[in-house]
């Protein structure tokens, strides 16, 4: 399989029609559409080892293109619609052209298990119905400036998958919890001890750990890492910062703790990363620059 990428790796493709940044608040069941789009002829869907940073709803309406998890393939195609949850790593093929339709968002609920994974799911005719009016109003716009019906058009076929008897959710966070990852996403950057998410959150650094292990299955600093590489992977993949830069914005000590950590989460280091994904979506290509 050829090492290239597509936008799962980002909030952003800059294909299709943007709406709010990555980091948004989150308030409780709360949704934010970043992207969606639509590609008559959808080609190179090719890519390996990416961490998808957000939420992914795809629709394909011709069979043709397929994506690994783990050892779980699923054929992507007009009898399933397919959810892809945040922090997971996945693989991607698809070489014939075939009409893909897209969505990234974040939603402040999660999904039941211990380890989250994309789930198939048979469109029903309501969200077929409004993926049909997404397409129409695709072919319609000759740019890609949101709007408002497009928003709610987006938000409506996100807000029909989520709401599925099929989908089993965690319950929702603690305010003390929910306050802690809003910290987090805005500090990110900085130093994190446990010792003061503790003290902000007014509990012991041991109680602090058991929050997060009872309600996100990992540990602060788990948690915190992976937020810090799905941004780095976003700058190595579209900014010219370098390596060392990348590093200090993402809170990582130094550059070799920083590449440690980043071939630990996705199988590559910084500079193999950059050096060799290759954005490909439809008929357009961007070579990430190099440091």
């Amino acid at each position: 399989m050829k090492k290239n990428i597509d936008p799962c790796s980002t909030a952003f493709s800059g294909l299709g029609i943007e709406h709010a940044p990555l980091i948004s608040d989150k308030n409780a069941c709360s949704l934010v559409l970043h992207e969606w789009g639509y590609l008559p002829a959808c080609v190179g869907w090719n890519f390996e080892s990416v961490f998808t940073p957000v939420w992914k709803l795809y629709y394909n309406t011709k069979a043709g293109h397929r994506m690994t998890v783990g050892e779980h393939t699923m054929e992507l195609g007009p009898k399933r619609l397919i959810l892809v949850p945040p922090h997971t790593i996945m693989h991607g093929e698809g070489r014939t052209p075939v009409p893909h339709l897209w969505a990234h968002f974040s939603f402040s609920k999660l999904l039941a298990g211990a380890k989250p994974h994309p789930v198939e799911l048979p469109p029903q005719e309501a969200e077929l119905a409004l993926i049909r009016s997404l397409i129409k109003l695709h072919q319609q716009k000759k740019e890609t400036t949101p709007t408002q019906r497009d928003l709610l058009l987006a938000t409506s076929l996100i807000y029909s998958v989520l709401s599925r008897d099929e989908l089993v959710w965690k319950a929702p966070l603690p305010a003390a919890l929910q306050n802690l990852i809003d910290y987090i996403w805005r500090h990110f950057g900085s130093e994190l001890k446990n010792s003061q998410l503790a003290k902000i959150a007014g509990m012991s650094e041991s109680g602090l750990n058991r929050l997060f292990q009872q309600f996100l299955g990992k540990s602060p600093a788990r948690y915190i890492l992976e937020i810090r590489i799905r941004e780095a992977a976003s700058l190595l993949q579209h900014s010219g910062d370098s390596i060392d830069l990348i590093a200090e914005k993402t809170g990582f000590s130094n550059r070799f703790y920083f590449s440690r950590m980043f071939k630990g989460a996705t199988g590559q280091s910084p500079a193999e990363f950059r050096r060799n994904h290759i954005q490909e979506y439809g008929n357009g290509a961007q070579r990430a620059s190099q440091s």
